[in-house]
Order: structure tokens, then C-alpha cells, then sequence
């Protein structure tokens, strides 16, 4: 197995080799079967550097039983050094819109290879105090094959986004630190008032700005397992404050159907940001 994940490393590196033009590509995941399950063995596995992962049929996803078929479910061990590098160069949550090639081999080692196909991760369990990968859970991703899949929003033009460039001036009062002062003055020229001239001192603040309000991270799809998005790119460059995007206006392959039960709301807003009550500055 290290054999391979060598070979694998050289290969995704070169700049010249086709499989460096995908990263679903080149991340060809090499496992080999498991027939005993539980804690023990799977901790075991683990002390060996290597994860324990089961990979379900399409249908073992669906909540009727009558839909579950009995055939395809594969119990393995995948290398934990190729996984931890697989996760480094497709962080969460875009691991989780990403098909991969997998391979299962008769052993560590071996040449014979037992089955392969595409699958999708739709899960990662974790140790909450240490991090470390307990277990990994991948369904079955052939052409043809339909799958529900959360892929992530990201969101582009903001710096061309004129509702985030917008500013409204306010112009605020100078900060009143004496409202008199004593003289010792003659009888006769006492004044009633002083009136001082701030005309000069008066400032404008930026008070008021857009921000982006990002409603939803990401949006659920039945996807074509060979036309899964990695992510979805909303364009913000030309709204102003108070526009927003909503679910119907995101652009994908026709052959993707939106999962939701309202596709007018929002995906993101931009609203305006208020200083209600600046700090003056001291004239």
C-alpha cells in the first residue's frame, strides 16, 4: 500500500501526467476489505495507520426499507496518510461535493484489484478531543446513478459589489465640553452669551456601509453523480444595498433539481450596516 501511495504522490505532482488536471483524479483512494467489524479491531486498524470506512450503495441512503438493496456494501480500511493528504488539498466542506476514484485491492500490497468505482464522502467521524479520523462512510458514485448531495456556496465579486463600496455621509456635532465660562468682566460690558464658531471643525463621518449577509453556505441538489459540483459560485458584482440572490436565481446544470421546499428564499442580502451613534471627535 505505501508502494502505491508513493506511485500515487509522483503522479499527482507532475504538472506533465492528465491526472494532475482533476483533483477528483489523481486522489484515487486504495483500500483493501475488512471482514470484522467492531471497536476493537477498528482501534487496531487505526495503531496500523489505517482507517476503517465503509462504502454504501445509493439506496442504502434512501428512508424506505423496500428501496434498500442487500448488494454492494464494501467494509474497508483506506491508508490514513493518503486520507489526511486528500483532506489538506480538498478541505471541508468541499471533500463532501468531491467524487473520487476508489480502488479495492485483495490486500495491502497486492496487485489484484477486487472492484473499483467512483464514490462520494458523506461522512467523516472524527475523535472530538484529538481530531484524529475514527471511521469514514462513502457511497457508491457510477455514471447514471442520482444523489442527493449539499454543495457549498461561494460567494465572488465582492470587491466589485457596489453596495458594499456605498458609503452615506452624516455630518455630526462637535462634542460640548464647557457650556461656560467665567470672566471677571466690567458692569457695564457683561455679555449674555459667547458664541463660539465650529463651522470650521464640523467633520463628516461614514456612517452608514453594505455588508454581505450570506444566508446559506450551501444548497441541496439530486445531482447526476458524473455532473456533481464541487461548489456553486454566486456572483455578488452588481448589487446594491438591499438586493439580494434567492435560491431560484443560482445558475447550475439543468440536469441538477434544487431540494427544497421554497427555492424563492434568500441565499444572500446586502444590507446596510448603521453606526447609529458615533463617537464625536473632541474640537
Amino acid at each position: 500500500m505505501s508502494r502505491w501511495w508513493r506511485t500515487l504522490r509522483m503522479v499527482a505532482h507532475n504538472p506533465n501526467s492528465p491526472f494532475s488536471q482533476s483533483t477528483s483524479s489523481y486522489h484515487t483512494i486504495q483500500a483493501v476489505p475488512r471482514e470484522c467489524t467492531g471497536s476493537r479491531v477498528a482501534s487496531k486498524d487505526r495503531a496500523q495507520g489505517r482507517i476503517p470506512a465503509v462504502v454504501l450503495a445509493p439506496n442504502l441512503l434512501d428512508k424506505s426499507p423496500e428501496n434498500r438493496p442487500l448488494s454492494r456494501k464494501q467494509l474497508l480500511t483506506t491508508e490514513t496518510k493518503q486520507i489526511q493528504s486528500i483532506l489538506k488539498s480538498v478541505e471541508l466542506p468541499f471533500f463532501y461535493s468531491t467524487t473520487f476514484p476508489l480502488q479495492i485491492r485483495a490486500g495491502s500490497g497486492s496487485s489484484v484489484l477486487l472492484d473499483s468505482g467512483k464514490v462520494l464522502p458523506i461522512k467523516v467521524h472524527r475523535n472530538e478531543e484529538t481530531g484524529n479520523i475514527l471511521n469514514l462512510v462513502f457511497v457508491w458514485a457510477d455514471d447514471g446513478t442520482k444523489l442527493k448531495v449539499d454543495v457549498p456556496v461561494v460567494f465572488k465579486g465582492e470587491e466589485n459589489c457596489p453596495g458594499l463600496k456605498k458609503v452615506l455621509n452624516c455630518l455630526f456635532e462637535p462634542k460640548r465640553i464647557r457650556t461656560s465660562l467665567k470672566y471677571l468682566c466690567p458692569a457695564e460690558l457683561i455679555p449674555p452669551k459667547i458664541e463660539v464658531d465650529v463651522t470650521e471643525k464640523c467633520c463628516t463621518l461614514y456612517c452608514h456601509c453594505g455588508s454581505l449577509n450570506r444566508i446559506r453556505t450551501s444548497l441541496k441538489y439530486l445531482c447526476p453523480a458524473e455532473l456533481i459540483p464541487p461548489k456553486i459560485e454566486v456572483d455578488v458584482s452588481n448589487l446594491d444595498i438591499g438586493d439580494r440572490i434567492f435560491m431560484d436565481d443560482v445558475e447550475v446544470h439543468p440536469s441538477l433539481k434544487l431540494l427544497s421546499k421554497n427555492d424563492a428564499m434568500p441565499v444572500c442580502k446586502i444590507v446596510a450596516t448603521n453606526l447609529e451613534n458615533p463617537e464625536p471627535a473632541v474640537v
